[in-house]
């Protein structure tokens, strides 16, 4: 290692001034380029986490941050805070637990940022309104699944007539918490604390929405007059319908060994029914009585035998006597009317059927038979299930009850489809983009870089191997001048040829200098003045001699 590195301190010592500049700038470039994009690749990817913050609420938000150690940045001028993705979770716990809030005023705090005391009765009308408005969603935000609330009102004016008032209403939007649901009590909840809060507005007259556009309660919201919400009433209703029979049979063949089906058919006609009808006791209110009696007109008067049109004789008041039965007193003509009033009362019923109510079931039951032991009655099974759902044969519900096999169920198609969705799937993805990155920059900036720099370190040697080679191939043309073999083995230009065999003449035979020139001037060939036979004869102390000599 010590060898290689002194070998390169030496090669780099033979560089001339603009190689190492060249070579120094290369090397600059590659790792300015393979920096960015290692810092490219391994930068965190950001998630917004708050918008619409106050510079108070930033202040407040920033040390809570640094101390749990989450990454985080602020964009547009502040206002928008972002946080790294794998650290969302961490920090959404961490400003839960400090209890901060993204707005600092709400509620009654704008009676005390009003900058003058003097106002017009729109802007007091307004100001009011929307004290009233915030507080009732801080008051709906109490609620434990609902995580904000907006509500906007439109109040009713006053009039000197009940008649003339029309009602306020509000419309009311609730963004739910993650895995949290609200309850048909926690809206009921919602528009009471509305209704109270707000004059002349009615419990009616309050729309509550989600924040996927949901209706929740308001106008249209009644099983029979919304379509989703009757859907949504069958299907719980067959939902608990299945729950019911598999608690039942299921623990007999387990939960995966039966198929439950259940069709509920569910009258949604809205009917009202007025009945009136006497009451079965009475009251008397008043009775009369009229009764005459005469004994004098008690059957015929007279002698037998007298004058019928001679007047009869006075006619005394006496009173019975003593000896008078009482049969003679009652043998007068009576006449008796009574008039007695009664209080005559009755019973009005007004009836509101109930909308929704289950007309008929059909229920189908399947069950494997690889699960049914011998001996297993399944008219029994039929009663079991029957009792379980509440079915009436007798009013048209229906119950099938079979035994089949079932098909053994693949379970590699779901564990194939659900890698590609898997987490792991796309961590190996991110990473294969990086290092196809990082292969990239290798081909395009390190593998020409290090060519360069090896063809350059190693450059000043095969410079000097080069220079020995062109000695030793220029000394075997000049020995070779002649020769057809020289020609066919080395091309090279004739005019380099002569300015070799002139060099090696002046360097060997410095006596034939001045007929160089000569030569040279007349235009002959410089190769004739040495021949083969002198250069071999040449030794090398003659050769130091004319090289002296020159």
């Amino acid at each position: 290692m010590q060898q290689k590195i002194e070998n390169i301190r030496s090669n780099w010592s033979k560089l001339d001034f603009n190689k190492k500049v060249y070579v120094g700038g290369a090397v600059a470039v590659a790792i300015g380029l393979s920096s960015f994009g290692v810092t490219q690749l391994t930068q965190p990817q950001y998630r917004t986490m708050m918008t619409d913050l106050t510079p108070q609420t930033v202040e407040s938000i920033i040390p809570v941050l640094e101390a749990e150690q989450i990454p985080f940045k602020l964009s547009n001028n502040g206002e928008i805070l972002l946080v790294d993705n794998s650290y969302h979770e961490q920090a959404n716990i961490a400003i839960a637990r400090s209890g901060l809030k993204s707005s600092t005023v709400s509620g009654y705090d704008h009676l005390n940022n009003t900058g003058s005391p003097y106002q017009t009765k729109s802007a007091e009308e307004q100001l009011s309104r929307r004290v009233l408005e915030e507080n009732i969603a801080m008051a709906i935000q109490g609620i434990e699944s609902v995580q904000s609330a907006q509500v906007r009102l439109a109040m009713s004016r006053n009039s000197q007539f009940l008649r003339d008032v029309e009602p306020s209403t509000a419309s009311i939007v609730v963004e739910v918490k993650k895995g949290a649901q609200l309850t048909k009590g926690s809206i009921e909840a919602i528009t009471r604390i509305a209704a109270n809060s707000v004059p002349n507005l009615a419990v009616e007259d309050i729309v509550v929405v989600d924040n996927t556009g949901k209706l929740l309660s308001g106008s249209g919201g009644g099983i029979g007059e919304n379509a989703d919400t009757a859907n949504e009433h069958k299907t719980k209703v067959e939902s608990d319908l299945k729950f019911k029979i598999l608690s039942i049979i299921g623990p007999i063949f387990g939960a995966d060994n039966v198929r439950i089906s259940v069709d509920a058919e569910i009258d949604y006609s809205q009917q009202e029914r007025t009945e009136e009808r006497p009451l079965e006791t009475t009251v008397i209110l008043s009775q009369q009585k009229d009764m005459t009696f005469d004994q004098s007109l008690s059957g015929g008067q007279g002698v037998p035998g007298a004058l019928s049109n001679q007047p009869p004789g006075h006619a005394g008041f006496e009173e019975n006597s003593a000896g008078a039965t009482q049969a003679e007193q009652d043998q007068g003509i009576k006449h008796k009317k009574v008039i007695t009033n009664y209080s005559v009362g009755k019973s009005i019923t007004h009836t509101i059927m109930p909308v929704g109510k289950v007309t008929g079931l059909s229920v189908a039951v399947l069950v494997d038979s690889a699960s049914i032991s011998e001996g297993t009655d399944l008219k029994a099974l039929e009663l079991l299930v029957a009792s379980s759902a509440g079915l009436n044969t007798e009013n048209g519900d229906s119950l099938v009850l079979q035994a089949q096999a079932f098909k053994a169920q693949v379970e590699t198609t779901e564990n194939e489809t659900s890698f590609f969705d898997s987490p792991l799937f796309w961590t190996a993805i991110e990473y294969l983009k990086r290092a196809f990155g990082f292969l990239i920059v290798y081909l395009l900036i390190f593998r020409p870089m290090f060519n360069l720099l090896s063809s350059a370190l190693t450059g000043s040697k095969e410079g000097e191997n080069n220079e020995e080679s062109n000695n030793n191939s220029t000394e075997s043309i000049v020995e070779n001048t002649g020769t057809n073999v020289r020609s066919q083995e080395i091309e090279v230009d004739p005019y380099q040829r002569e300015m070799e065999a002139a060099n090696y003449i002046l360097d060997h035979h410095v006596d034939s200098a001045q007929k160089v020139a000569e030569l040279w001037a007349n235009g002959e060939n410089i190769e004739g003045l040495g021949t083969a036979e002198d250069r071999e004869n040449d030794s090398p102390e003659q050769n130091t001699e004319g090289n002296e000599k020159k």
